[in-house]
C-alpha cells in the first residue's frame, strides 16, 4: 500500500491561493480539488490520468510548465547525468515524472534529479508512490510562466530537504545558475560548463552542447 501524507490549508480567496502558490499564473492552478484541500492522493490521481504533471504546493495542485523547447534541454541534461552516474554506478537519475516529498504535503517533480545510492539501503528502491527522499542534485529548466517567487521557493525547499546542488537553467538567456546553497550562487554562460563539483567529481557538461536540438550534431535551437 502506498504511503501518503495528507495536509490541508485554508484560503479565503483565490488571491490567497495565488500568493500561497508563489504567484504562478492562475491557469496553472487547478481548481479541483479546491485550493488548500489538495492532498498527495489527489496529486497521484491527477498525474496518473495523464492530464499534465502537477506539483503539490501548500495544498494546491499546480501544473508544471511543459514546453517542448524546455523538454529538449531537460532531456539533454538528464542524458548527460545518466551516462555519468550509470557509468560509475553512483545512484539514480530521474526525469520530471518522479514525485519527491520535500516535506509533508510539499511534492516536487524536478525536471531532472540525481539521488545517490547512499539514500537507498541495500540499493533497494522504495515502493511508495511518492519517495520521501530529497534529490542530491535538482535541475529546473525555466519556462516563461515560471515566477521568480515560485523558483525561489523550490530552491529553498530543495536545500531544506538536504540537496547539495541546484541548477536553474534559463533557455532564453542560455545561462545557468548554480546554487550550492540558497545564498551561494554562480551564473554560467553558454561558453562555460556545468561541473559536478564535490557531489559528482569529474562530471563536466558544456552548456553549448545543452542548448541545441541535437547534442551530437550541434544543430542550434531556433530563436
Amino acid at each position: 500500500m502506498a504511503t501518503t501524507v495528507e495536509t490541508t490549508f485554508t484560503y479565503k480567496t483565490l488571491a490567497d491561493a495565488f500568493t500561497a502558490a508563489r504567484e504562478v499564473p492562475l491557469d496553472r492552478i487547478r481548481m479541483h480539488p479546491q485550493p488548500g484541500t489538495a492532498t498527495e492522493r489527489d496529486l497521484l490521481e491527477w498525474n496518473d490520468q495523464k492530464r499534465g504533471l502537477c506539483e503539490l504546493i501548500n495544498g494546491i495542485l499546480v501544473e508544471k510548465t511543459a514546453g517542448l523547447y524546455e523538454a529538449v534541454i531537460a532531456g539533454h541534461i538528464a542524458t548527460e547525468l545518466n551516462v555519468y552516474v550509470r557509468g560509475k554506478n553512483l545512484g539514480l537519475v530521474l526525469g520530471a515524472g518522479g514525485p519527491l516529498r520535500m516535506s509533508p504535503g510539499q511534492i516536487r517533480l524536478p525536471d531532472a534529479s540525481y539521488l545517490s545510492w547512499e539514500k537507498f539501503p541495500g540499493c533497494r528502491l522504495p515502493r511508495e508512490a511518492v519517495w520521501r527522499l530529497p534529490p542530491d542534485l535538482a535541475v529546473e529548466v525555466l519556462s516563461p510562466s515560471n515566477s521568480d517567487k515560485e523558483i525561489a521557493l523550490k530552491i529553498e525547499e530543495y536545500f531544506a530537504a538536504g540537496a547539495k546542488l541546484v541548477w536553474i537553467i534559463d533557455p532564453v538567456t542560455q545561462t545557468t545558475k548554480v546554487y550550492r546553497s540558497t545564498s551561494d550562487v554562480q551564473t554560467l554562460s553558454r561558453s562555460e560548463s556545468l561541473s559536478g563539483e564535490e557531489l559528482l567529481p569529474g562530471l563536466s557538461i558544456p552548456l553549448a552542447r545543452i542548448f541545441t536540438h541535437n547534442a551530437i550534431t550541434g544543430e542550434p535551437l531556433p530563436d
